[in-house]
């Protein structure tokens, strides 16, 4: 599908300004519900547990739509103006199980909105989204995009979003914890990003003025990846130290952890995502709808800094719970015990077993906090 085929202007001039936005409760679904409302639209929120989101976001009227099984046919009735897709499963199982909630789900949803006579179905995609994307999350974005009518829908590939949610703030809260925060791929990949008002008013001018094909929203010039790090820890206030690490290594120690079972913070498809990051010409698509985006830092400066997170000592850490304090009290009045732990509770031989054991201990934590730095897909 073209990146430049041509806006189509007046297919939803007659329609009332309804807009049906999937995944409202997400960190971007729910700021262009916000938004769209603001603007005078009608909302109408999809989620699988409408109920609870309208006791927390009682100003939008919300319907179920759990993909790929259930959506509500009353939140499409009279012809919504467009129907904005947000929602998109980054936590799954196994490929097949992305593709039935992601794509086949997409595919019901497109189908709806085409039976109801939906104006615009807007597909929120990513900048990951490219022929050479090895993540699943990446080819399954590209996929959806595949179904759409090039001339009559839109796909939005934004950048990094950066606000108070998403990916963003996994990765800000990472790196603000960290003291260590690894730069797979040497941080050397190109990345763009966009402040979360810009992407909201990039697609409700989209939206207006009728635009299909591919939009592209994001800075107009990319930045490596080590210096958006460096950014937002200069932004959260904190000095971790950045180590180049080899992303091949990092890619076969998740596989391992995986298959065993094992979960962390990061895992291979965020890395997989990480490695074929790509800079997006975007100057023509910020043109279409009139915008032009913070840049990175500015992004950052219009943002209220987090609390950075307290990082316990090491006599916090090496404190006993409670448990293990009772634990050790019993063992010490029961004399049959004793010769099990005593020889070695005294004098310099258990000060280097004690050191030993949290060095080993603080082994994986670190790995973890490493990880964590890096976490999370590129784009929404």
């Amino acid at each position: 599908m073209s990146s430049f085929t041509a806006d189509a202007m007046t297919s939803t001039a007659g329609s009332r300004r309804v807009v049906v936005i999937s995944g409202a409760t997400g960190f971007l679904g729910l700021a262009l519900a916000a938004h769209f409302q603001r603007a005078g639209y009608e909302v109408r929120a999809l989620a699988r547990s409408p109920g609870r989101a309208a006791t927390r976001h009682p100003s939008f009227t919300w319907y179920r739509c759990s993909l790929p099984e259930a959506l509500d046919p009353r939140a499409l009735e009279g012809a919504p103006t467009a129907l904005i897709h947000c929602a998109f499963e980054t936590h799954f199982r196994s490929e097949a199980s992305a593709r039935a909630t992601n794509v086949e789900g997409s595919r019901l949803l497109l189908e709806a909105a085409r039976r109801a006579g939906v104006g615009r179905f807007v597909f929120i995609s990513s900048m990951s989204a490219h022929e050479r994307a090895e993540s699943i999350y990446g080819r399954t974005k590209l996929e959806v995009e595949r179904m759409l009518d090039g001339g009559r829908d839109l796909s939005v590939r934004p950048g990094l979003i950066i606000g108070s949610g998403g990916v963003f703030l996994r990765l800000a809260t990472a790196i603000a914890g960290s003291r260590v925060v690894p730069l797979f791929y040497g941080g050397r990949q190109p990345i763009q990003t966009i402040a979360l008002q810009d992407v909201c008013a990039g697609i409700l001018a989209a939206v207006e003025r009728g635009c299909v094909g591919t939009l592209r929203l994001g800075e107009e010039e990319s930045v490596p990846l080590r210096e958006l790090y460096r950014a937002i820890a200069a932004w959260a206030g904190v000095r971790p130290l950045f180590i180049p690490f080899p992303g091949g290594v990092g890619l076969s120690w998740l596989r391992v952890a995986e298959r065993l079972g094992v979960r962390l913070p990061l895992s291979s498809e965020n890395l997989l995502g990480l490695k074929h990051l790509e800079e997006c010409e975007v100057r023509q698509d910020l043109a279409r709808v009139g915008l032009r985006p913070r840049t990175m830092r500015q992004s950052l400066s219009d943002l209220a800094r987090p609390r950075t997170p307290r990082r316990p000592g090491l006599t916090s850490r090496l404190k006993p719970t409670p448990a293990e304090i009772r634990e050790l009290a019993l063992r010490e009045t029961d004399p049959a015990e004793w010769p099990h732990f005593q020889p070695i509770t005294r004098g310099p031989l258990f000060a280097v077993l004690l050191l030993a054991g949290v060095g080993i201990a603080a082994a994986p934590s670190a790995l973890v906090r490493m990880l964590r730095g890096a976490g999370g897909q590129h784009g929404a």
